[in-house]
Formats: structure tokens, C-alpha cells, sequence
């Protein structure tokens, strides 16, 4: 990844989010219109993203439907890069199709989209996912998002960067409320669980967040499509000043 202090090339750089409402995809948004490279944020979801920081002038924000992303196809034109953090559990989801539709089928459109608007340029699409993933798998959520890696693979992005965290941890001073779908209990285990696993468990939304902001400040170039990918271990030793093992 770039180092914060390189300045690379001084001309500005664009991104699009999917997901920018999540809990990763909120901080995200912040590290993105915080970030000095960048001067146009544009975010795509359901409803805006509501942040008021620094930076907040950079930000873009569209209401799609995402059914019929194909109609805001001109809103994937001329992006350094794209970031997706949609996801769901299959317990949110409720059902098969609903998990295909939230951690396949609409980020892939939105890449696709980006990849389809873009065809004179480098492109880098940064994506969440999650540990173990395949296609083969019989468990849907893990078949869901080995999909997902899968056909984003096949489109051949000059750079794709593939985040795989394990269990998403809070933040200090973040209240167990705001992510009490993810189990209180499983926030308890999370710290002796990374102990135990030299930090290979758990890791932090923020982290997360800041990782996939240092890939997307990478300047690509036109080549071989590349593929990298990252897991708990390796965003924390990436960035150890927000998420140190302990």
C-alpha cells in the first residue's frame, strides 16, 4: 500500500461507494473526504450517508435503486476507483435471494457498471468479503461471496483488492447497540480470541475502513490485471496505529 506520506501523483483522485451506510462503509466515507488524494466522493445506496466532517464538501451523494443500477450508469464514469462494503448475514437477509441479491448480485452490477463506463482507463475495484469464501461451498453465505470474488476476478480490473475480515469488531467509545446484530456475546470473545489467534480473529470496522482508503490512494497503471487480498492479520500489521494486536 502507498505510504501516507508519499504525495504520488498530485493530480486529484475520484471514488464511488456502494454500502456507505454500513458500519464499515460509514467510516469509509470518512477516511475517504478526509483523505488528501481524493476530491470527489461520490456515494450510491438507498439512502444518503450522513456525515458532517471534514471534507463533507468532496462528497456526492446519489439515492439509487439498486434493481436498476443500469439507469445510473453515468455515475461510474471517470473514478480512480470503486469500493464496495455491501453485505449482509443470511439471518438479516431472510432468504437466499435476498443474501444473493445484497453480497452478489448488486455490488457485481456496480462493478460491472464502473468496469463497462471506464474502458480507456486503469480501474481498481476494492471489495468486502470475508474469510474461506467459495463458490463451491454448501453454505449460501459462503458460496454467495466465493461468487462474488469469483465474477469480479473474471472482469479483469486492473487492480482488484479484496478485503477479508473475520469477526468485525467495535471501536473504542462505539456503543454495543450499534451493532447488536453482530452479538454482544461475540464482541466479549473478540479480544481473547484474537490473543489466542495472534490477531488472526477479529478486527476492528475502523481498520477495515482505513486499509481499503490507504489501497484506494494507490495510484494503478494500465497492465496484467492484479489481484490482492487482505486478511485480519494483514490490515493489522497495515495499519497498526488503529488496530494493534494485543
Amino acid at each position: 500500500m502507498a505510504d501516507e506520506k508519499d504525495s504520488g501523483n498530485d493530480q486529484p483522485m475520484s471514488a464511488f461507494i456502494v454500502g456507505g451506510t454500513g458500519m464499515v462503509g460509514r467510516r469509509l466515507v470518512e477516511e475517504l473526504a478526509k483523505s488528501p488524494r481524493f476530491n470527489r466522493v461520490v456515494t450510491l445506496g438507498r439512502r444518503p450517508v450522513e456525515y458532517d466532517g471534514e471534507g463533507k464538501e468532496k462528497l456526492e451523494q446519489h439515492v439509487v435503486d439498486f434493481d436498476n443500477l443500469q439507469e445510473h450508469a453515468s455515475l461510474f464514469k471517470g473514478h480512480n476507483v470503486g469500493l464496495s462494503t455491501m453485505g449482509t448475514s443470511s439471518a438479516l437477509a431472510g432468504s437466499v435471494a435476498n443474501l444473493e441479491k445484497i453480497d452478489h448480485h448488486y455490488p457485481l452490477q456496480a462493478a460491472r457498471l464502473y468496469k463497462e463506463a471506464n474502458p480507456d482507463i486503469p480501474t481498481h475495484f476494492a471489495v468486502v468479503t470475508a474469510p474461506g469464501v467459495s463458490s463451491k461451498s454448501w453454505f449460501a453465505s459462503v458460496r454467495v461471496k466465493g461468487k462474488l470474488e469469483d465474477d469480479l476476478r473474471a472482469l479483469g480490473f486492473t487492480q482488484l483488492s479484496i478485503f477479508r475480515p473475520a469477526i468485525l469488531t467495535l471501536e473504542p467509545g462505539q456503543k454495543p447497540r450499534e451493532v447488536a446484530y453482530f452479538g454482544e456475546s461475540i464482541q466479549v470473545l473478540a479480544k481473547p480470541l484474537n490473543f489466542i489467534t495472534c490477531g488472526r480473529a477479529a478486527v476492528e470496522f475502523g481498520c477495515v475502513a482505513r486499509n481499503m482508503r490507504l489501497a484506494a490512494e494507490e495510484r494503478i497503471f494500465a497492465g496484467t490485471p492484479r489481484v490482492t487480498s487482505y486478511s485480519n492479520l494483514e490490515m493489522l500489521k497495515l495499519d497498526p496505529k488503529v488496530n494493534k494486536i494485543k
